[in-house]
């Protein structure tokens, strides 16, 4: 199962272990496997009850998040940019265009903001056991 944790307020939250690895054209959308950091394997998608409940997978996953969402922002950014700056055709098109770069730059942001989020309040229940200052343990059902 995947790492579910529950504050002394009766909220459970769920953080997930297993990731996609290897894909056609470097393509993260389409992952040969999923894995999880302490080995384990799928061919397809897991449910979270079917993954790890390793605190460590969870946390490596959010950091890989983290990493992944904000180094896509950057070069989302730099696309976006460029081919407005590059592109030469109508000026519906570059608007319809530089519209659609833009939600993707806003999708990368938020993925990466979430997934720092659940980063921080991993690392923080494996250093003193709580969730924003909030006493919390694992859960295992």
């Amino acid at each position: 199962m995947a790492v579910w944790l529950q504050t002394v307020d009766d909220k459970i939250k769920e953080y997930r272990t297993a990731y996609g690895e290897g894909s056609d054209y470097g393509e993260p959308a389409s992952p040969e496997k999923y894995v999880t950091k302490c080995g384990q394997e799928w061919r397809s998608k897991p449910s979270p009850q079917k993954e790890c409940y390793h605190l460590e997978c969870a946390i490596y996953l959010a950091e890989k998040q983290k990493r992944n969402g904000s180094a896509f922002f950057k070069v989302s950014i730099i696309f976006a940019i460029g081919s407005m700056v590059f592109m030469r055709q109508d000026l519906g098109f570059v608007l319809m265009f530089s519209g659609l770069s833009t939600l993707m730059v806003f999708a990368y942001l938020i993925n990466g903001l979430m997934a720092g989020k659940r980063f921080d309040e991993l690392i923080e229940y494996r250093a003193k056991r709580t969730i924003n200052g909030i006493k919390a343990s694992q859960i295992f059902s």
